[in-house]
């Protein structure tokens, strides 16, 4: 998840499309169930939200909850499009993929090989950062405050601290502040010694590459700008071509610009504070505009792959995306930017933002994907409710 500012890790939420250690009531049929998530969302201070459910043979379930404009009372739906935060990174991994598959890298490549700019973690000069280290969060980069200069406010001169939470107006005029730069000029900024922003204290880790999981935004962006060096396509470019088209995914987007405004959601701290519209000027990490509906294409071509009948990757380029790479605790391993449960039991990925939450999970048990956004923070005891609604959905017996 995209650990900034305004969002808190989502550390309640269990995602694992059916497991959870809160205790669910037992619902035994779809109208207990509507009743259950509608009980839980009327509690809540969540303005909109969106989740379904699905396998190989179609939706099992789909339920849409409040306003993705809370003035307009515009409904949120599964066809709203929000960005989905970290979850983008997973578009990366398939996209490195699919680069190996058309050998036009490998993972264990160094990655200067492939940079306009020399990146070497300070404190390990002699060990080289590699793309798998990227993959996996084990490269030594992590995020620094000087992350911040990725977020742009849109209309930035009419941004005022009396429209935001008190909690949040510290960091308004730091993102105020931010020039509209490209992601080269980000990364290269960050993480070239001569860049303004370069941090050899708080910009690496104090381990080596490929000796500890740090997740870090940064690099997954740098991957993409690996992706770049070693195709000749700009990453956007690149995705579009290799996963958005040949999926069908028509209503995802890099480019607010191009989005329908009556297709947007408006972004919210709570039900009182709308979010400063705003947009990731490092697309790769979090950037992908998109809507459960089109995310669910994604998904299924995930879990078909997960399965042995993907068609976006070799099926060894499957095998590798999900394989275990690096420990995030007992239970759960980083495949390449996928989540992976230790026990084979599925895969999964998360994204927070100012005014988003997204979820996405696959359960080989029950053979069942899961897919929630929600435009509200990441706060709150609302949170809770949001929980409640996934884990019941994701626990249902749709054999019933």
């Amino acid at each position: 998840m995209r650990i900034l500012f305004f969002s808190l890790l989502l550390l309640l939420l269990t995602y694992s499309c059916g497991s959870t250690k809160e205790v669910i009531p037992v619902l035994n049929s779809t109208s207990e169930l509507d009743a259950y998530a509608d009980e839980n969302f009327a509690k809540s201070t969540i303005p909109g939200l969106s989740i379904i459910a699905f396998n190989e043979g179609g939706r099992l379930y789909t339920r849409n909850f409040g306003y993705a404009n809370l003035k307009e009372e515009r409904p949120f739906d599964e066809n709203t499009i929000q960005n989905i935060a970290s979850i983008s990174k997973t578009f990366i991994a398939v996209a490195l993929m699919k680069a190996v598959d058309e050998g036009k890298l490998k993972l264990d490549d160094e990655i200067n090989q492939y940079l306009p700019f020399p990146v070497v973690h300070p404190k390990y000069p002699e060990v080289p950062i590699t793309v798998r280290h990227l993959a996996n969060h084990t490269s030594g980069i992590q995020d620094s405050k000087h992350y911040l200069h990725a977020y742009y406010f849109l209309d930035r001169e009419n941004v005022r601290l009396e429209d935001v939470p008190k909690d949040t107006r510290e960091f308004i005029p730091l993102i105020k502040a931010n020039e509209k730069l490209d992601d080269r000029e980000i990364l290269t900024n960050i993480l070239s010694p001569d860049g303004e922003w370069y941090d050899k204290k708080h910009g690496f880790t104090k381990k080596a590459p490929g000796e500890k999981t740090w997740y870090t935004n940064i690099g997954a962006n740098l991957s993409a700008l690996v992706l770049e060096g070693a195709t000749g396509m700009t990453y956007e470019d690149f995705v579009r071509q290799h996963i958005f088209e040949p999926l069908g995914m028509k209503n995802t987007y890099w480019d607010w610009s191009k989005v329908p405004t009556d297709q947007t959601a408006t972004r919210y701290f709570d039900m009182e504070y709308a979010v400063p519209d705003y947009e990731l000027l490092t697309r790769a990490d979090g950037g992908v505009l998109t809507s459960v509906s089109d995310l669910s294409l994604f998904m299924t071509e995930m879990f078909r792959g997960f399965k042995g009948k993907g068609k976006l990757l070799s099926p060894e380029g499957y095998t590798e995306m999900f394989r275990h790479q690096s420990l995030i605790r007992e239970t759960l391993h980083h495949g390449i930017y996928w989540e992976v449960e230790s026990d084979g039991s599925g895969f999964r990925h998360d994204g927070g933002d100012p005014g988003v939450v997204t979820m996405a999970a696959y359960n080989t048990e029950k053979d069942r994907a899961l897919i929630l956004f929600s435009n509200r923070d990441a706060s709150g005891q609302s949170m809770h409710h949001l929980s409640r609604i996934w884990n019941a959905v994701g626990r249902y017996d749709w054999s019933k």
